[in-house]
Parts: C-alpha cells; structure tokens; sequence
C-alpha cells in the first residue's frame, strides 16, 4: 500500500480485531500507520455521520478517461452522476454498469447501494472511516473538509431520477 500510493502520508487502520494485530507489526517498519477507533457506534450510524459530508457534494470521485473526454467536450472540469445521467440516460436507472467512472468505482458504487443490506459492506466502512476522520481532523483544526470550486461528480449530488445515487 505505501510502495503503491506514496503520497498517502497517512493510512488509515481500524484500531481492533484484525487491525491491532495489523498495526503492531507493520507500526516498526512502515511510517504512517494511523491507528483509528471506530468508538462504539454501529456501522449503519457511522455511516449516517458521513452522509452530511456526501450530500453536500464534498466527495469526488474519478470519472473514467472517456467520460473525461466527453465532459471536456461540453466545456466542463467536472460534472455530477445526476447531470452525466441527466445527459446519458442509463438503460436501467439503478445500473451503475453504466456509470462514467472506472470500474472499481461501479463496484463501490454498487457496494453503497446495497448498504447496510448487502452482502459486502468493507469498501463503505473505510469510506465512512475516512470521511469522519477527515471531517473531525479538519473541525478540530478550525478548518471545513472540501469546499469544490465546480461541481463534482459526487454520489451526494444527483439527479432525483436516479435514486441508486442518492
């Protein structure tokens, strides 16, 4: 994980089960091993902290490159699922199959529209961890997390039409 993203100073482990373990042997040889407590709160509850973060649009995520080049053509940086939706209509308004982004993106895409009822839920944890961790690290510095210039493409701003995105 450090070789393969070395501009990631921090890195995010959960402070418990497997993780413990985890953080006392990579903790020698690995710098910035972050240790984070979950407290004791449910999964669906930290979650629901987050939304507020999402729903405000603070959270981008990448398009894929030929949606990079499509909304370039329109004479944007960026653009939201609901107006790329809005633009390309899906054949099935829940498919995220078709969504402009790579395709690890669809598959956490498809993993957030099935929490808390889906099968897998770690790629939602993580994301929520990371989320409430940033938003507590930046309140506590007096700062706000992300405040976009332009409109990103956000699973918090999207069209009502397509209520898999929401």
């Amino acid at each position: 994980m450090a070789e393969r993203y070395p501009e990631a100073a921090e890195k995010l482990i959960e402070d418990a089960a497997n993780g413990t373990p985890i953080l006392e042997r990579l903790g020698r040889t690995m710098r910035g091993l972050v240790p984070y407590k979950t407290g004791s709160q449910s999964k669906v509850n930290r979650a629901a902290a987050a939304q507020p973060v999402q729903g405000r649009g603070d959270v981008m995520l990448p398009l894929d490159d030929w949606a990079i080049a499509a909304v370039k053509d329109l004479g944007l940086t960026s653009i939201t699922l609901g107006e790329w939706w809005d633009l390309h209509p899906p054949p099935h308004q829940t498919d995220a199959e078709h969504a402009p982004v790579p395709s690890w993106v669809k598959s956490f895409l498809d993993e957030n529209a099935l929490f808390p009822s889906g099968r897998y839920d770690d790629q939602v944890d993580m994301w929520v961890q990371a989320i409430n961790w940033m938003e507590a690290r930046t309140a506590s510095a007096g700062l706000t997390l992300i405040q976009p210039s332009s409109k990103p493409i956000s699973p918090g701003r999207q069209s009502t039409q397509h209520p898999r995105f929401r």
